[in-house]
């Protein structure tokens, strides 16, 4: 098991345009979306001064890029 969700979740996924979520309004988001949304935050954080092992809390309202 590696040390971190993400690279759990993308080391499993055969196909990153396959459907990641479909929203009640019908929005499709792919896994490829998904870790490109992924990355942009992680980059974001990064770049603010966040690192490996901080922890990071947010009140968000609900929403597919809340769950990413």
């Amino acid at each position: 098991m590696s040390h971190n969700l993400f690279s759990e979740i993308f080391s499993r996924v055969a196909d990153p345009d396959a459907v990641f979520m479909r929203t009640a309004e019908g929005r499709i988001i792919t896994y490829r979306e998904a870790f490109a949304l992924s990355a942009r935050y992680a980059n974001v954080m990064r770049d603010t001064g966040v690192a490996i092992g901080d922890r990071v809390a947010a009140q968000v309202e609900k929403s597919p890029e809340a769950i990413i």
